[in-house]
């Protein structure tokens, strides 16, 4: 994402190290936009079901592998990504789907603690590192509702991950659950490189118990 002549003079001004995030400009209220994300997400289900409803079930079901035991997430996540996950998080669901073009991994810890967290890991066959970097870049800038969270508020930070400045959106909203009441809450999003491929976080606290400091810790301890 680009910085303005007067951010990078401002960060020369104070001598901030490079290790400490840095703060962007404030991005206007509304929704976030991780369209490419989304639009993956919806192409996965999209042809999972067409794979069910066309008569290929046997290779629907050597596609995916989804399992919910706490040993095989935890060998995902090490697939996925190295990190120190937040004590309060208990694993939820892992999967693998390889649909040839298309190969994704994902993790996912619950919320009963008022913390949940996703980790994803994307290869598209064509695409480089480099070009699925530019293409979130690209969409990460725009924006758009998610039915689930109502945004208020975001702001883009830095942090240093694995050696290399990462941005990610640190945004303040209202979390609509299928069951339940709507609750304030922050969620983190942001891509970097993972061990195969282009890595996800989504990352949610509620707003009562959220604690920057120690957001930005577990995301500097992302590493390959």
């Amino acid at each position: 994402m680009a910085r303005n002549d007067d951010e990078f003079e401002d960060d020369r001004d104070m001598g901030e190290e490079t290790s400490k995030p840095r703060r962007r400009r404030a991005e206007p209220s509304g929704g976030t936009n991780w369209g490419k994300i989304l639009l993956i997400l919806f192409g996965v289900g999209l042809v999972s079901l067409l794979l069910c409803c066309g008569g290929f079930y046997y290779f629907a079901r050597n596609a995916f592998d989804m399992t919910q035991e706490p040993a095989k997430i935890a060998t995902m996540q090490k697939e996925i990504i190295e990190i120190d996950l937040p004590p309060d998080v208990q694993p939820a669901m892992g999967m693998n789907m390889n649909l040839g073009v298309m190969k994704m991994k994902m993790v996912m810890y619950s919320p009963d603690a008022g913390t949940s967290l996703m980790l994803m890991q994307m290869q598209l066959a064509g695409q480089t590192k480099e070009q699925m970097q530019a293409t979130f870049n690209q969409q990460a800038g725009q924006q758009q509702n998610n039915r689930n969270f109502r945004q208020e508020s975001a702001e883009t930070k830095t942090v240093k991950v694995d050696g290399q400045d990462i941005d990610f959106m640190f945004a303040k909203g209202t979390l609509n659950p299928p069951n339940g009441a709507p609750k304030p809450v922050r969620m983190v999003t942001g891509m970097f490189p993972s061990k195969d491929g282009m890595g996800f976080i989504q990352y949610s606290i509620d707003e009562e118990k959220y604690d920057e400091a120690a957001v930005i810790k577990t995301l500097e301890s992302i590493h390959k």
